[in-house]
């Protein structure tokens, strides 16, 4: 049985913002706070040639992976024959699917709609093994618990992931416009509801007790999706089999078994071999305007409860340090949706597929110490989270939804310190010199409008504030969020805290979390995370390193210790 780690973070309710994170307990600068497995993972739009579908890890090259699906959908590839075969349970059930989108009209769309595309397809496909293998019994500490308003977050999320936790995300259905609706969302809803009625309902035995294909989702309940799908399925009053739109989609499940058959035909050579596919079954699917309304529904609200809930995976290894972070990935991280955002996180967050040694510090009275046991973990698509600075008990945890967009403006007290620095310059600047407040201005402006626009809300974090209490045009934005900060007791403070205390608290977590050094653009993790080859010498180099409060990090881009 896997060693139960303990948790120092729970999910609380906040009257203004909502579920939240806070920590349970006192946690130290550096130590691993969560640890989530995604419920599903896929390689992004930009670099699926380069990513293996399976192992999910940052590429290593340009240049494509040897091993594409035999498929046929193009957009899978593999580290070798192993990486494949270990992938086939998943991709046997989503292969069709991809075909599907890029042929109907998925090559067109913006990347990031492929990206969301493909990665609710992954779900699909997760959720119908679920229902293959649901009869299988896992042992109590495999079962995966959804947590809720005042339960702990385990520091590993569970192996078992369930669709039920995918499920209960929320939406926010009615922040999204009715044009991003009807004319992004609805046509990767078609193809999501093609691929249950179509690839995965007639893959059921007959006897299942799935009668009807609607009936492997849950209902949706949001009123304005439920109207966007009868308002599709509907028009005109036109009945389903007289619509072209859905005569072309659901043509095999419309018409007699013959077309099943074809479609168990094709199936069961998907994977190159002559071998049949023992969970293929007869079931005919008969779709009527109910069943078609409910999944077209059911479809849409799972593509917002994605779009608001998906994590990236990055890396400073495609392009380098020099530019932003790079992304190859995305996942759906059931167990880490409740983290809020601040433009000056105490949260870090790295993706890995191995981590060693990772039990958080250990603290009593009077000293700290570390477990220095064997402790690994491995598994593809995690993502690690830490603390970047202290965290008393009771306080948020918050991590950035943008990553360090802008924080190497302010002036790194720690970076006279990083062992290998030829100069101690951020972005070609003298270290004692801060950016121009004009520059400055631009980037909280133009940082608060893509959080508005991609996450749907105002950031009211500390670190807005600073830089809008800055401008007279903006200072009213600034004094009104500084009264709900203090009302609320925010981030720690009482009824009178001045701007210039929260400017000194938001530089010095910038300090411990932004690189800046030679004008690298990458972030900051604890020793225990460095992604680097050996770590032979890191603690001689770390031991001569002055790094304020006495945690070595390593930089992600140019891998300096600071």
């Amino acid at each position: 049985m896997p060693k139960l780690y303990p948790t120092s973070i729970k999910v609380t309710h906040h009257p203004r913002k909502g579920r939240c994170v806070t920590a349970e307990k006192d946690i130290k600068a550096g130590d691993i706070v969560h640890v989530s497995r995604p419920y599903a993972i896929v390689p992004d739009c930009d670099q699926y040639k380069t990513t293996c579908a399976h192992c999910v890890s940052a590429p290593k090259s340009s240049a494509p992976l040897p091993v594409q699906c035999l498929g046929g959908c193009e957009r899978t590839f593999y580290c070798d024959e192993n990486c494949r075969k270990k992938d086939w349970r998943l991709h046997r059930l989503q292969c069709a699917s991809i075909r599907d989108f890029l042929s109907m009209g998925g090559r067109t769309m913006l990347g990031l709609t492929e990206e969301y595309a493909r990665l609710l397809i992954r779900v699909l496909a997760t959720r119908f093994d679920e229902i293959e293998h649901e009869n299988e019994h896992l042992a109590d500490h495999e079962k995966a618990e959804y947590v809720e308003d005042g339960t702990p977050i385990p520091l590993v999320s569970s192996i078992d992931q369930r669709f039920d936790t995918m499920w209960k995300l929320v939406s926010n259905a009615e922040n999204y416009s009715s044009d991003r609706l009807t004319n992004e969302f609805l046509p990767v809803a078609l193809c999501l509801t093609r691929m249950v009625a179509v690839h995965l309902f007639p893959l059921l035995p007959e006897n299942s007790k799935y009668e009807t294909p609607e009936l492997l989702l849950p209902q949706c309940t949001d009123k304005v999706l439920l109207e966007l799908a009868e308002k599709a399925v509907m028009t005109n009053n036109t009945p389903i089999s007289q619509n072209p739109l859905f005569t072309e989609l659901f043509e095999p499940v419309l018409v007699s078994s013959e077309g099943q058959q074809k479609l168990k035909m094709e199936r069961d050579n998907e994977d190159g071999s002559n071998k049949t596919i023992s969970s293929i079954g007869s079931h005919p699917t008969k779709l009527n305007p109910a069943t078609t309304v409910s999944l077209l529904a059911s479809s849409l609200s799972l593509i917002c409860k994605e779009e608001c809930n998906s994590f990236g995976h990055y890396s400073f290894s495609i392009l380098g340090n020099e530019y932003d972070r790079q992304g190859y990935a995305v996942g759906v991280h059931t167990s880490a949706v409740f983290f809020n955002h601040s433009c000056s996180p105490n949260v870090g967050h790295v993706p890995r597929s191995k981590i060693q040694h990772f039990y958080p510090s250990q603290t009593t009275k009077n000293t700290t110490t570390t477990n220095d046991s064997n402790d690994t973990l491995e598994s593809p698509g995690m993502m690690v989270f830490f603390a970047i600075d202290d965290i008393p008990k009771g306080q948020e945890l918050c991590l950035s939804y943008v990553g360090v967009q802008g924080l190497h403006n302010y002036h790194v007290g720690h970076h006279a310190g990083c062992f290998g620095s030829t100069t101690n310059t951020i972005r070609g600047q003298d270290s004692i010199d801060l950016i121009t407040p004009q520059t400055r201005h631009c980037n909280v402006l133009d940082r608060r409008a893509k959080l508005k626009k991609v996450f749907t809300f105002d950031c009211d974090c500390t670190r807005c504030i600073v830089e809008l209490s800055r401008y007279p045009e903006e200072r009213h934005i600034a004094n009104r969020l500084m009264e709900e900060l203090r009302a609320s007791g925010g981030a720690g403070v009482g009824a009178v805290v001045e701007v210039e205390r929260l400017e000194v608290e938001v530089e010095r977590r910038v300090g411990f979390y932004a690189c800046g050094v030679d004008g690298c653009k990458a972030f900051l993790v604890p020793k225990a995370l460095a992604s680097i080859d050996s770590e032979s010498g890191l603690d001689e180099f770390g031991a001569g390193v002055d790094n304020m409060d006495g945690v070595i990090r390593v930089c992600e881009g140019c891998q300096r210790l600071c």
